[in-house]
């Protein structure tokens, strides 16, 4: 729907969080890498010091070996069970809700946030949001991905009359910004709100 054909994931070995990053092209992965390696420095006071990848060919990139270089993380290994989690639990998601294939960015993403915030036993029955952040995610935000939901639609409305809502389907949770983000199949639009009613 928005144009990615790619994803890449980034999964802490300590608390198991998990970061999703859609991609137009392969080529787009050094500058969300170099990104994500700021995003750990500048919220977490920390560097990456061993990344484990499944080897794919944009590692081997020699612009990505001399970012890992400058920031002296050592790269090894091969990780290929925590993006099969996230990809089947994504196609799961979008099977049960009978959602188009170009919605697969939306349930990836979608799934990268439920699997952060559930307990596991890898953790000690703690969730990896609880382990990053010290702190109890909130479960009662969580809707069944592809549900019908009615957004308040009076922020976008450029006219008074216009109508408050429209039937939507609920496609995910906005990361940056809280809120829910509801399609509305019949234009195609994507609208970001915390204020909703959910069928």
């Amino acid at each position: 729907m928005d144009g990615f054909r790619y994803y890449a994931v980034f999964i802490d070995d300590y608390s198991r969080f998990t970061w999703f990053y859609p991609m137009k092209a392969k080529s787009d992965f050094y500058n969300i890498l170099a990104s994500f390696m700021a995003l750990v420095q500048t919220q977490f006071s920390s560097k990456i010091e061993v990344f484990q990848s499944d080897g794919g060919t944009e590692f081997k990139n020699s612009r990505v070996r001399e970012l890992f270089n400058t920031n002296g993380t050592q790269q090894n290994g091969r990780v290929e069970g925590n993006h099969r989690h996230v990809t089947e639990t994504g196609l799961a998601m979008m099977f049960n809700a009978h959602a188009p294939a170009n919605l697969w960015t939306h349930a990836f993403s979608s799934t990268a946030y439920i699997i952060n915030r559930l307990p596991t036993k890898l953790l000690g029955n703690q969730s990896p949001y609880e382990m990053l952040f010290s702190s109890t995610p909130n479960y009662g935000n969580f809707r069944v991905f592809g549900c019908c939901v009615f957004p308040y639609l009076r922020d976008y409305s450029s006219y008074k009359l216009a109508p408050r809502s429209t039937p939507c389907l609920f496609i995910g949770y906005n990361t940056q910004y809280k809120g829910y983000q509801c399609l509305d199949p019949s234009t195609g639009r994507v609208y970001i709100t915390r204020h909703t009613q959910f069928d």
